[in-house]
């Protein structure tokens, strides 16, 4: 037995970056953002497509949408440690 097990479909999201957030990512980071954006980092039960969701990444803080299987960055920002454990 070899390859996926049935069902196990990988699907990958369309990752648009617009012009004014890429100029934020240093060049040796964004195809590496990229990679992780297009592999829906979203937690798997939430899939509201108004939600603007967040992660950190590479000292930033990356902001997104989700809408009919495409990723769109809202916003990048300097990420903020939070005081939570």
């Amino acid at each position: 037995m070899s390859g996926s097990p049935k069902g196990n479909v990988e699907h990958f999201l369309q990752v648009e970056i617009p012009e004014e957030w890429k100029a934020r990512i240093p060049e040796d980071k964004l195809t590496a953002l990229e990679g992780v954006l297009r592999e829906d980092p979203r937690p798997a039960y939430q899939k509201d497509p108004e939600r603007i969701y967040g992660m950190p990444f590479a000292g930033m803080d990356v902001h997104f949408q989700v809408k009919n299987g495409i990723l769109t960055v809202c916003e990048i920002t300097g990420y903020k440690k939070s005081d939570r454990i």
